[in-house]
């Protein structure tokens, strides 16, 4: 359906918001009312009717076919007008309003009709009488990329000029909300010095305090890589910042505050402060998470930090459950157990509020994205499994070794190799690549890679990362926790503390296979440990008489009532390594069953995902012209990431769960609760996946073509790669020539792997391959 109004202002932005600072302001005297006033343009009227007619009653019905052509994109009626000399390219524009065809053909994202326009000499930069506007602020209004572009290339368009607004098409695309419009003004207008990156409108407002304003973290990001000042006011002394906290979008403020270094201090010419602001609109707990994550107090000053060395705190943080789970072993071993599981939470209490209090402020000097640094986030996990095997196998050499050799040889010597395996593993994992993309930073290369997705029509945030600049892959994903994209993305790992990707995957599932058997294996030895002690000490039963009983009774076999009384150290490892095996377990048998049908673990949440999406809005940002859509897809390929990688809720780098609205605002805060609210627990334990799995019994067969597939007619959702095929692509190295236990063993090289038999680099690869094979699967 056609726009055929055409207000260029922003009266449509966030009408509750700006309904509730209204009324915030008018129950203030003075000079209140005006400092919290929303930030709209007093040219809130449209001057078309809903026809895109002109309201005057003497409208000409060749001028009124036309235009109607123009919005529809009827290029043959356009033509067909023009050529016979009923419109004149120089006079096309009605009387009263004075819009032309080629503003129309702008506004409704008609590339064909812009271009046959443009050929024929229509003016770009005629304007309007609403607001003196020009074709090419009318397509900036509303984000539409592609019309952008042919105009600043193919036609005289003037890029200065501005509206009665003062807005220029800098001002325009950020209004528009549409960052890949900002990226591309960016890119080729402020970069190659057209405008400046802080121009200001009739009020004095740079493109940065109205993306603040807007609560639009990827916008403010933007401009602040290209310099945009963050301390620079308006007339009613508003910075970017102040509109941040009327907005109060955590991520925004985090945005202007740690990277644009923000003066949280500074005043209005009403004397407010953006503490003032924060209270008076209830946006104070979104402004204080911000000022938390970057290293400030509630009150805006520095948070100490006991550790310069982003590193020394991270080595403090994995090795501390190790420090705390070896006086916990001591103290089974010698105390009463009522005693032992008091002396263990208070433990874990000092010790996450110890890490929270000391040591989690120094990660924020190292970090370099704005999303959170929590516990979960941090290697604490890892030191949990790290302090686990230490225990384990100390145990295992020291105490048990000896005694079980001579029962059990084999799974002795077995189990001693595989804990000599994972410790190998676990070390390469935590430093391993998996499948790193390196950010662009030369902006010659971001134009030509900006040039090309124009013109394939996928200019859009599947295939273009607004963070890192650089076409992204089918399969891969921005990584929030390695700021990069990353090939075959699967998904991070708190228990390795890192990402698991195309690189790193098979090594992954190697050291979960491996740990999986070495905690079975170390129970059946433990067992059989108890059972040597109960050889040991039977004639001491008589002399323990009930007590022995009754534990016996509580844990039903003799062997562990032995293990209980006699050795409650090795007891409890025993304990320790069952539960680690659920959460190895699961994961275990949800890889491999995304290995058989071919799928990443992120994968398979978009399957999910798609399953259950109704949303009617374009969530890519992708403004491409009908004539560049494949019909089979309507739009670019389906490939990457959602953008909230927080969705659910946003849990503060310093321990505190916020639950936030779809904005990023808090709502509400909780500190244990919402750790079930959000499955973080299930996340850790590898409950996740099951829990989607068992939910939507998804069918995986053609899930790579079903997400991948759409940029080839040929390819079909009926097409499936065979599930043996998938194994094979999975576990053997591209590499023909190497044996074959290398090729099992070996990691992928240079992002090149196999996919349906076929060696992909999965660094460039943006469709699926198409082979013979794959064509002749049915």
């Amino acid at each position: 359906m056609s726009i055929e109004a055409a207000p260029l202002i922003d009266d449509d932005i966030d009408s509750q918001e700006n309904i509730s600072l209204e009324s915030t302001a008018n129950s203030n005297e003075g000079s209140d009312a005006l400092s919290l006033q929303a930030v709209i343009s007093n040219h809130a009227s449209a001057e078309h009717n809903n026809n895109g007619e002109n309201t005057s009653s003497d409208v000409d019905p060749v001028l009124a076919e036309y235009h109607s052509a123009c919005q529809s994109g009827d290029l043959a009626t356009v033509k067909k007008l023009i050529d016979s000399h009923a419109i004149t390219i120089d006079a096309d524009f009605d009387p009263v309003e004075r819009v032309t065809g080629l503003h129309w053909a702008a506004i409704n994202n008609k590339l064909s009709v812009v271009q046959y326009l443009s050929k024929q000499g229509a003016d770009p930069n005629f304007k309007s009488n609403s607001l003196n506007a020009t074709p090419l602020h009318w397509a900036a209004r509303y984000g539409y990329v592609y019309i952008v572009d042919y105009l600043l290339r193919n036609s005289d368009a003037d890029v200065t000029i501005c509206d009665d607004q003062g807005f220029n098409a800098l001002h325009l695309a950020v209004n528009s909300s549409n960052i890949m419009l900002v990226c591309y003004i960016l890119y080729f207008v402020v970069d190659t010095g057209l405008l400046d990156v802080d121009c200001r409108d009739s009020q004095n407002r740079t493109p940065l305090l109205w993306a603040a304003y807007q609560g639009d973290p990827l916008t403010v990001s933007l401009l602040l890589k290209f310099g945009a000042n963050v301390k620079l006011a308006d007339d009613s002394g508003f910075t970017s910042l102040h509109w941040g906290v009327v907005k109060g979008q955590v991520q925004v403020l985090k945005h202007l505050i740690k990277d644009g270094q923000a003066d949280f201090f500074s005043r209005t010419t009403d004397g407010k402060d953006c503490f003032d602001i924060g209270n008076e609109l209830s946006t104070m707990n979104s402004l204080q998470s911000a000022l938390l994550y970057s290293g400030f107090d509630k009150n805006g000053y520095k948070i100490k930090r006991y550790l310069n060395n982003e590193r020394h705190a991270k080595l403090i943080t994995f090795l501390s459950p190790l420090l705390i789970m070896v006086p916990i072993f001591y103290a089974f071993g010698h105390w009463n157990l009522i005693f032992v599981i008091l002396f263990s939470i208070i433990l874990g209490v000092l010790l996450r509020y110890g890490l929270i209090k000391f040591v989690l402020p120094s990660f924020i000097s190292g970090n370099r994205s704005i999303y959170k640094v929590s516990l979960s986030k941090s290697p604490l996990v890892a030191g949990i499994f790290f302090g686990s095997l230490v225990i384990v196998s100390i145990l295992w050499f020291w105490k048990m070794f000896t005694l079980v050799f001579w029962e059990e040889k084999m799974l002795s010597i077995l189990v001693s190799v595989l804990f000599i395996v994972a410790y190998f593993l676990f070390i390469q994992l935590l430093e391993s690549n998996p499948g790193i993309i390196e950010p662009e930073t030369d902006h010659d290369v971001v134009r030509t890679t900006i040039t090309d997705l124009l013109s394939l029509g996928r200019f859009d945030t599947k295939n273009f990362c607004i963070e890192t600049q650089v076409r992204k892959p089918i399969r891969s994903k921005f990584s929030t926790f390695q700021q990069r994209v990353i090939t075959r993305f699967d998904h991070f790992c708190p228990w390795i503390y890192n990402d698991v990707g195309l690189m790193n995957h098979k090594k992954f599932v190697w050291f979960i296979s491996c740990i999986e058997l070495a905690i079975i294996i170390f129970i059946k030895l433990c067992l059989e440990y108890f059972d040597e002690i109960e050889d040991r000490f039977e004639d001491a039963v008589s002399t323990i008489g009930q007590k022995l009983n009754i534990q016996c009774a509580l844990l039903g076999d003799d062997e562990l009532c032995y293990g209980y009384t006699y050795e409650p150290v090795v007891f409890l490892a025993l304990a320790w390594s069952t539960l680690q095996l659920i959460w190895v377990t699961m994961l275990f048998i949800i890889q491999w069953v995304q290995i058989v049908e071919g799928v990443t673990n992120y994968e398979f949440s978009l399957l999910s995902k798609k399953k259950h999406r109704h949303q009617n809005f374009n969530e890519y940002f992708n403004s491409a012209p009908e004539e560049l859509l494949p019909s089979s897809n309507n739009g670019s390929s389906t490939n990457n990431d959602d953008l909230d990688e927080n969705d659910e809720s946003e849990q503060d780098e310093f321990g505190d769960n916020n639950i936030n609205d779809s904005n990023g605002n808090v709502i509400a805060k909780s500190r244990f609760r919402n750790v079930f609210k959000t499955g973080l627990c299930c996340k850790i334990i590898g409950m996740e996946p099951w829990m989607r799995m068992f939910k939507d019994r998804h069918k995986f067969n053609g899930s790579l073509n079903t997400l991948y597939g759409g940029n080839k007619p040929t390819l079909s959702n009926d097409i499936k790669i065979p599930r043996w095929t998938n194994v094979k692509d999975f576990w053997l190295d591209s590499d023909y020539k190497a044996p074959l236990w290398i090729r099992l063993l070996e990691s992928p090289k240079y992002n090149k792997a196999l996919l349906n038999g076929q060696e992909v680099d999965y660094s460039t690869l943006y469709d699926l391959p198409i082979s013979q094979n794959l064509s002749d699967i049915v």
